[in-house]
């Protein structure tokens, strides 16, 4: 226990002493604090000293407040140019620690405005500037201290305390190199306990990056380490940086490519901002490893132009890279190995797009290297290491020839004990063509490779292909690809081989995608050399494909192009772009050579050899097509074998089909020839003889034999043979055609003409220099034997070749062929010779062929009149020559003397025409249709009989044989000469006429001479102007239409009337005539077509009727199937005019109306006034006594009658005539009967019956009774009876006299009353006395004068007339009777209705079976129709009326 309490004492004594001593030290340091100031020089020696280096102060001062020591430092430099800067420090001692230790132990470090520059050794160490690493000169009085050696080291400073705080720190770096940087830090800190050491370093934004706001760090970094720093096996670290948008200057950045193992050339120059995040850990054992993500931007520099900045630029390869982006991830033990990942690298170029990678890179202490890519984009990888020149030169030259695209997958790259080995997947790959390795697209599978060769492995979908661009234009493209394909690099012998094992190809049949080949099989093989060191020696390519089902049209795709230019076009051409014939096998090898770069003759002498290439093909075929030469039939359904050897090509068929021929031994040779190649064609032939005809007109023979066939067709059989040799390219030789055909049983069909030639026989033979001569046949035509041969005319290139075709024929089996009613003008048999001559092509004829038929028709009557026609046995020869040509055919046409034609017809189309008759036939000069002559007599009738072949001949059941043969040349004439038109839908032609004649026979009794006519017409519109001493005027309008013609004529002179000296002579024949009703009733018009007649507008100035003249008449004809109208009458005949009726819109013009209704039956009616002047002059005119005279007279009237109008007499008709005579007198009578005529207007003589009365009439004069008008109706009744209801008035000065009653125009009898009213002074007391007796007349005299004035005026008296007109009967009938006329012809009209109803009652019993009387003699007839008998006709009414 005594120790223990020795301890105890002396502990605690110890305690005070420490105690005390450290108050005593307190309480110095306090006071000696203040006084440190005024020691700073001596303090900054002592530094320096201690240092090692040269130490300046501002200002120094120490605060102590108990055992808290702080020394702050003030404008500190160290080092002969400041090179270690301090504005502000405030270190705080640890007292204790220090004690103990003997030194200064610092607690608490606090900088602000810190600069520093460390600087790299050659070692590779590092120093801060200003501290030295050695002693000073021998002669310094200034001691190194070993603090100077170990402040020197940058690790030591960081070491000075527990906790360093260093604010506002600018660190400069400058390299071993030369190059220096600035690193600007917000703020530092450290932190040392023990072997724990961490460092935080954070830098704010000032305001340069707008994404970021002021306070937010932009570099904030934490480094933690355990152990001794500067002892590295026993040290580890971890650490964390994070990067915001860190603005990395470009002097730091080219600091740290220094301090890189990066080549010069991937520098990236240029200030950059940094982002992202990094975890970084170290230790003895695993070395160094990263991970985190990082991303650098490219900055413009500040100022612009880097030259202001007094920096130095370096260029790079990576200067156009903006930016790039990655995950990383790593590891590094020194010594041993290395391995780095970086995902997702993204990688920014100007004008550059790379895809992200993945990218994985080791290596190892003894520089073995790894590199593995998920994928690499060919085509932008491939710009990023010509960016990045990392390519070498031989591989760049291949890269840039290939210009590959697409991907490799799984890229693995090795570099082992220096040798460099890739292998990948191929993914979609593309590659051009490089000296002589084809181009392929669509590769799949897997390559490797390494320095002395490598394989590709192919195993490709759809999308393959493979172009040879030296072997053919176009790629192929399959639909699977397999097999492998390899190269070898032969340094020694200078040579890389590129070579194929068996290689799978098949082709997808889809003609859509237009892939070539379409279909097939294909297996091949190829072989290429080439030197390793260019154009040192040719390349060799060999090349062997087997085929299976593939398309014959695919040659085109499969023969190379090096084989010659005429082969290929004939390949092209004989098998044909569709061709649906098959290759079952084939097999096609080629070897050739290829040098056209190089300095070396011998080499450039093989590379354009024409042999430096050799190509087979063998190669069978079904079902295909083979065109062997230009123009000739192609063989069909071919089975042969097909052998190309360089340049001569053999097809050989056992049978083929020439259209529907069976070609046998069929053999197509094409081998070389000087200049060219030469073809030989050899084939048998049998089938049809209409093919035979193809051969002659649808081959190149069409060339020698033009279009003569073209219109032929043949039926029958045939055998020959075909042999052609003909020159292609430039070769020079005459080709050569040689066809021998046999037909039998033929029937040869001439379709133009519509001409079948039966029982066709003969030999056709054909040779291109001897044409078709020797050829003959025989055949039956109508019936009748011809026989035809070909000769030829001339010689050499102007040789002619004629067809001669001679027969016989009647006219009227002709007439059968060709359904032309002309031929039935003809009559017998006739020889013909036919000639057809050809025209050799070297004499540039305009035409193809000329025709010519010619016969003198010897054994033909030609029933025409003269001069035209000719009878049986007399000769008159016709000819016709027709050239036919492209621009179109010109018709001669000769008969005899009198006829001559020209027709020029373009096209089928007819264009000009000319018809001559006695005269020279021209075509005119622009299109359009001529007819001229002049012909002595034209016979109207006879000419009317023959052309009445259009008319009455009855068309034939069934289309004649040539009318739609000669549709096109005898529809165009017919139409041209009707309708003007030069085809269907075309417009018309214009015809011209001029024609004259010497004497125009109309009719036995009228004649026209010397006609003239001229005129012109375009289509259905004519003009004609004709003149003659006859007639003279124009005729205008359009035929068969509407509207009508325009018959405007100057004059028209027409037979003259009878004459006036036998008017009484024929009018007593006609009444002697009267009596044979049934004679009169035979209508010569009957049945006339009214549609015959054109609609016509007809004036004339002047009509003549022989030499009298009629004056200007008019009329208008309308013509329908039902009726013919001639209204508008107008004109005067013997002084009675023909006029319209009314006046305004009641105006109705004169009008002769013939009319037929649906059983035939014909009638017509006339509706028209006629007037007149004088009647006495117009019956004088017309040969008739004047009877009466007038100064006017109208007759309004309306007739009809049964018939055509040359059936109008006074027995039949029908209607009424209204008259209004004025001023004029009653003649006296002769006393000669006369004519019925004049025995009917006697009855109607006032003045006779005046006179027979005996009455004082005082208008009645010595010459006749005076009237100042007349007026009444007339009913006609269409059975001879005239009737009149509305009584006839003569009114005359002082008297009045009144008719009514009927009259038989048949039996010539009467029965009328007679009412006269006369003067009564005269004759009323003589009246009376006849009538009363004396006492009466007594009467009545005194009464008339007493009542003078009203009695004297008038007194009426009525007579009955009756009997025959011969001897009419007079008696008196009433006195003061003014009415009798009136109900006379009341009563008249009631016995018509009742004769009328008994008439109708009588046709019934007729129709019933029951005897009808015998009719009195002078009845109608019995042979007299009933309809015309028994029935009155209806009542005239006017066109449009109803």
């Amino acid at each position: 226990m005594l120790w223990l309490r020795w301890f105890a004492r002396k502990f605690w004594l110890l305690v005070v002493v420490v105690v005390i001593s450290l108050a005593i030290l307190v309480q110095t340091g306090r006071i000696l604090s203040p006084q440190v100031g005024k020691y700073s020089p001596e303090i900054g020696r002592w530094f320096s000293a201690r240092l090692g280096a040269p130490v300046q102060l501002e200002h120094i001062s120490l605060r102590w407040k108990a055992l808290e020591v702080a020394l702050q430092i003030d404008g500190l430099k160290i080092g002969a140019e400041g090179q270690v800067r301090l504005e502000r420090g405030l270190f705080h001692l640890d007292l204790l620690s220090t004690i103990w230790n003997r030194e200064l132990i610092w607690k608490n470090l606090e900088v602000d405005g810190f600069s520093a520059q460390l600087q790299q050794h050659a070692e590779g160490g590092w120093q801060v500037q200003g501290f030295p690493l050695v002693a000073s000169a021998p002669d310094s009085d200034v001691e190194v201290g070993e603090g100077g050696l170990r402040l020197g080291d940058p690790a030591r400073i960081f070491q000075l305390g527990p906790k360093v705080l260093v604010r506002d720190a600018s660190i400069g770096l400058a390299l071993a190199g030369g190059q220096s940087a600035n690193l600007d830090l917000r703020e530092i800190q450290l932190e040392n306990s023990g072997n724990f050491h961490r460092l935080v370093a954070r830098a704010y934004v000032t305001g340069a990056m707008e994404s970021l706001h002021s306070g937010e760090e932009s570099l904030h970094l934490v480094l933690e380490g355990h152990g001794n720093p500067r002892n590295s096996e026993d040290f580890s670290l971890k650490g964390y940086v994070q990067l915001n948008e860190l603005l990395v200057d470009a002097d730091l950045v080219g600091l740290l490519h220094q301090l890189s193992p990066l080549p010069e050339k991937l520098y990236w120059p240029g200030r950059k901002l940094a982002g992202g995040r990094l975890w970084l850990s170290s230790d003895a054992q695993n070395g160094y490893s990263l991970r985190g993500d990082l991303s650098l931007a490219q900055m413009p520099e500040a100022g612009g132009d880097p030259a202001a900045t007094g920096q130095t630029q370096k260029s790079g390869a990576l200067e156009t890279l903006n930016a790039l982006s990655s995950n990383i991830s790593g590891r590094w033990r020194p010594g041993d190995s290395w391995e780095l990942v970086l995902q997702e690298l993204g990688l920014n170029w100007q004008q550059l797009e790379v895809p992200e990678v993945n990218l994985q890179a080791s290596g190892d202490e003894y520089g073995n290297l790894q590199l593995a890519v998920d994928q690499i984009e060919l085509q932008a990888w491939h710009r990023v290491l010509r960016v990045l020149e990392l390519i070498p030169e031989k591989a760049d030259e291949w890269l840039n020839a290939l210009e590959p695209t697409g991907e490799l997958q799984n890229v693995r790259l090795a570099r082992t004990d220096g040798e460099l080995t890739v292998a990948a997947n191929l993914h979609d790959v593309v590659a051009g063509a490089h000296r002589g390795a084809p181009a392929v697209t669509g590769v799949n599978g897997y390559v490797s490779m390494n320095g002395r060769g490598g394989r590709v492995e192919l195993a490709s979908g759809t999308g393959f292909s493979a172009h040879f661009p030296q072997l053919y234009e176009a790629p192929f493209a399959f639909g699977a690809a397999r097999g492998t394909v390899a190269w070898d690099i032969d340094r020694e012998h200078n040579t890389v081989s590129i070579y194929s094992g068996p290689i799978l190809l098949d082709s997808a049949a889809d003609p859509e995608t237009g892939a070539i080949p379409a279909a097939g099989a294909f297996r091949g093989q190829f072989l290429l050399q080439i030197p390793l060191k260019p154009h040192t020696r040719a390349a060799d390519f060999t090349l062997a494909l087997g085929l299976r089902n593939v398309a014959v049209e695919e040659q085109r795709n499969l023969v190379p192009t090096v084989v010659s230019d005429d082969l290929r076009k004939w390949l092209n051409q004989s098998v044909g772009k569709h061709n649906d014939g098959r290759i079952p096998t084939a097999g096609f090898i080629y070897r050739g050579y290829s040098y056209r770069e190089g300095d070396d003759e011998d080499l450039l002498a093989l590379g354009q050899h024409d042999f430096r290439h050799t190509m087979q093909l063998q190669a069978d075929i079904r079902d295909s097509s083979l065109e062997y030469a230009p123009d000739w039939p192609a063989a069909e359904d071919v089975d042969g074998h097909l052998t190309i050897n360089d340049h001569d090509v053999l097809v050989v068929a056992p049978k083929a089909r020439l259209w529907n021929v069976d070609g046998a031994n069929v053999s197509v040779h094409l081998s070389p020839e000087s200049g060219g190649s030469r073809l030989d064609v050899r084939a048998e032939l049998a089938g049809p003889a209409a093919d035979g005809l193809k051969i002659l007109r649808e081959s190149p023979l069409r060339e020698q034999l033009g279009s003569a066939f073209d219109d032929w067709s043949l039926d029958g059989a045939m055998r020959g043979t075909l042999q052609l040799s003909q020159p292609l390219g430039g070769a020079e030789f005459e080709p050569s055609q040689q066809i021998d055909l046999e037909l039998s049983g033929g029937s040869l069909s001439l379709q133009n003409l519509k001409l079948n030639i039966e029982q066709l026989a003969g030999n056709v033979r054909f040779h291109s220099r001897d044409g078709l001569k020797g050829s003959s046949f025989r055949g039956r035509l109508w019936g009748k034997p011809l026989r035809a041969n070909i000769q030829h005319l001339g010689a050499g290139d102007t040789r002619d070749t004629q067809v001669v075709v001679r027969g016989e024929a009647v006219t009227e089996s002709i007439g059968e062929w060709s359904g032309r009613p002309e031929l039935q003008w003809l009559d017998g048999a006739l020889d013909y010779t036919a000639r057809v001559t050809i025209p050799a092509k070297a004499k540039e004829k305009p035409y193809a062929a000329v025709l010519e038929l010619s016969s003198d028709l010897e054994q033909v009557a030609v029933n025409l009149p003269a001069p035209l026609g000719k009878p049986a046995g007399e000769k008159s020869r016709f000819v016709l020559r027709v050239p036919i040509g492209d621009e179109g055919n010109l018709y001669h046409l000769s008969y005899g003397e009198h006829l001559q034609g020209q027709i020029w017809q373009v096209g089928g189309q007819l264009e000009r025409a000319s018809i001559a008759l006695n005269a020279q036939a021209k075509l005119p000069k622009s299109p359009g249709i001529s007819v001229i002559g002049d012909l002595p007599v034209v016979d109207l009738q006879p000419w009317k009989k023959a052309l009445a072949i259009y008319t009455d001949s009855p068309g034939p059941k069934s289309q004649p044989a040539a009318q739609t043969a000669l549709s096109d040349a005898d529809k165009t004439v017919s139409d041209s000469a009707g309708d003007g038109q030069t085809g269907e839908g075309d417009s018309p032609l214009p015809i011209s006429l001029d024609l004259s004649t010497d004497l125009l026979q109309v009719s036995e009794t009228t004649r026209i001479e010397n006609i003239h006519m001229r005129g012109r017409g375009l289509g259905a519109d004519w003009q004609l102007d004709f003149d003659s001493e006859t007639a003279a005027g124009e005729l205008v309008g359009t035929l068969n239409s509407a509207t009508p013609l325009q018959l405007k004529l100057a004059h028209l002179r027409l037979p003259a009337l009878t004459p006036k000296a036998q008017a009484e002579e024929v009018a007593e024949e006609s009444d002697e005539n009267t009596g044979s009703l049934a004679a009169r009733l035979k209508d010569r018009w009957k049945g006339f077509d009214f549609t015959s007649l054109p609609s016509v507008d007809f004036s004339t100035e002047n009509l003549w009727l022989g030499e009298e003249p009629m004056g200007p008449w008019s009329f208008e004809l309308r013509p329908s199937a039902e009726r013919l109208v001639v209204s508008e009458i107008e004109g005067t005949m013997r002084g009675i005019r023909i006029e319209s009726r009314g006046k305004g819109e009641n105006r109705l013009g004169a009008q002769l109306m013939w009319m037929r209704d649906d059983q035939g039956r014909e009638s017509s009616q006339f509706i028209g006034r006629l007037s007149g002047d004088n009647l006495g002059h117009v019956l004088q005119a017309w040969g008739q006594e004047a009877a009466i005279e007038s100064r006017s007279a109208v007759f309004d009237t309306a007739l009809r009658w049964q018939g055509s109008p040359a059936m109008m007499s006074a027995n039949s008709l029908n209607g009424e005539i209204r008259i209004d005579i004025r001023n004029g007198r009653f003649m006296r009578a002769s006393d000669n009967a006369g004519t019925s005529l004049l025995r009917l207007l006697s009855l109607f003589n006032f003045d006779t019956w005046a006179r027979r009365l005996r009455l004082d009439f005082s208008d009645l004069v010595q010459s006749g009774l005076t009237f100042d008008r007349v007026h009444g109706e007339v009913y006609f009744e269409g059975d001879g009876e005239l009737l009149i209801a509305v009584p006839i008035q003569v009114e005359g000065p002082t008297s009045e006299l009144q008719m009514a009653g009927r009259v038989n125009l048949q039996r010539e009898d009467l029965n009328l009353t007679l009412v006269a009213t006369l003067p009564v002074g005269n004759n009323l007391a003589f009246v009376a006395a006849l009538a009363g007796g004396l006492p009466a007349a007594a009467g009545v005299y005194l009464i008339s004068k007493v009542f003078k004035k009203q009695v004297d005026r008038v007194a009426s008296v009525s007579y009955r007339i009756s009997g025959e007109w011969s001897d009419p009967k007079v008696r008196f009938d009433k006195l003061f009777d003014d009415g009798a006329a009136g109900r006379e012809g009341q009563s008249a009209v009631a016995q018509s209705k009742k004769e009328k109803a008994a008439g109708r009652d009588t046709q019934s019993a007729e129709s019933a079976g029951v005897e009808i009387p015998a009719q009195r003699a002078g009845d109608v007839p019995a042979d007299l129709p009933a309809d015309t008998s028994r029935q009155a006709p209806p009542k005239p009414m006017p066109y449009g009326a109803g």
